[in-house]
């Protein structure tokens, strides 16, 4: 059957954006990381710089980019019309909370353009793909455990299902010898509410000052977050000017959350009683609200493709300290007095 496809996938492009991040108060989690390590979203979100990713690791970064037009078109060969995301669909945002969204980049859309097994699929029926390269090993041991092996792609896909409302077709290729397999899932492999208590409690987590909020077994290197590890630290201290700063700056961050809470209801409240008058005005204050339009992305990998030298644009801000506090303990050695503010 002769492959069909629609301008293959220049989706993604070179996004080096952390794999979480705050934009305001909105927590931003990526993904491909949202099922993957706690500490490495927790650290993320408080703002640390992670580890240089190694030469070997970047290699295999651009290779699975590089293998996904030839993942997709293998499967366009088993009778899918695969359909090109294009740069402006680069980024689709779903919203898990009222304060934590998941950015989510589709490698593209699959229409059946016959029944055909497996799945019983039928004619006209689209999916949203999700296309990885794999060493051959790692590609024996999906087809052996599937996602029971693989969470982290189990919930990138679930994301993807749930924000598109379509099924999912999930394609993985054995890099050494060119192999692809495909399968389609009609129920996300993870459901919602599983993920959404997780990034709760990872994002809760990251504010108060826990880098490993799900107690998980931190990945030993090159886990990219390495210097964080407990075993780092060294011994326990006595040092009450520590315990008295770090004291001032977990009240400081419970109250800067309470105050975002009632900021954000309050603006909610607003937003209601303005209506349709966009404006008004009293004698003390000045109130409106218009709709914002969604932020423009580039799509630096289709730059590139056009010769474009995107690292000449390339900008570093300034290094900055970060300082990181996590409770261990309550103070009084443990008796439950927290003290007051």
């Amino acid at each position: 059957m002769a492959t069909t496809t629609t301008d293959i996938f220049t989706a993604e492009g070179a996004d080096n954006r952390p794999n979480a991040y705050y934009e305001g108060a909105t927590a931003v989690i990526r993904a491909s990381a949202a099922g993957g390590s706690s500490h490495v979203i927790a650290a993320s979100l408080a703002g640390i710089t992670p580890l240089e990713h190694t030469a070997r690791t970047r290699q295999y970064m651009a290779e699975g980019v590089l293998h996904e037009p030839a993942i997709l078109t293998r499967v366009a060969e088993d009778g899918w019309l695969m359909e090109s995301v294009g740069a402006e669909q680069a980024e689709l945002d779903i919203p898990v909370t009222s304060r934590i969204l998941v950015r989510c980049h589709p490698d593209g859309f699959a229409t059946a353009r016959e029944d055909m097994q497996p799945g019983d699929v039928v004619r006209g029926e689209r999916f949203v793909v999700e296309a990885k390269a794999m060493s051959r090993g790692v590609f024996e041991t999906y087809e052996r455990k599937g996602f029971d092996e693989f969470y982290r792609y189990a919930v990138q896909l679930s994301l993807q299902m749930e924000g598109t409302g379509l099924p999912g077709l999930f394609a993985v290729k054995n890099r050494d010898n060119g192999e692809v397999r495909w399968q389609v899932f009609r129920t996300p492999p993870v459901a919602m509410a599983e993920i959404r208590k997780r990034l709760l409690l990872i994002e809760r987590g990251a504010r108060m000052g826990d880098l490993n909020p799900l107690k998980e077994k931190c990945e030993s290197f090159p886990c990219v977050m390495y210097f964080l590890h407990d075993h780092e630290v060294g011994e326990t201290v006595e040092d009450e000017t520590i315990d008295s700063l770090a004291e001032m700056v977990a009240r400081a961050r419970e109250r800067k959350q309470q105050a975002e809470e009632v900021e954000r209801e309050a603006r909610g409240k607003l937003r209601e009683y303005l209506g349709e008058a966009g404006k008004r005005r009293t004698k003390t204050w000045s109130v409106s609200y218009r709709e914002q339009e969604g932020r423009v992305t580039y799509d630096t990998k289709k730059m590139a493709e056009d010769g474009v030298d995107v690292q000449a644009y390339a900008r570093k801000g300034k290094g900055y300290a970060v300082v990181t506090v996590k409770r261990l303990g309550k103070i009084g050695d443990g008796d439950g007095d927290e003290g007051g503010a």
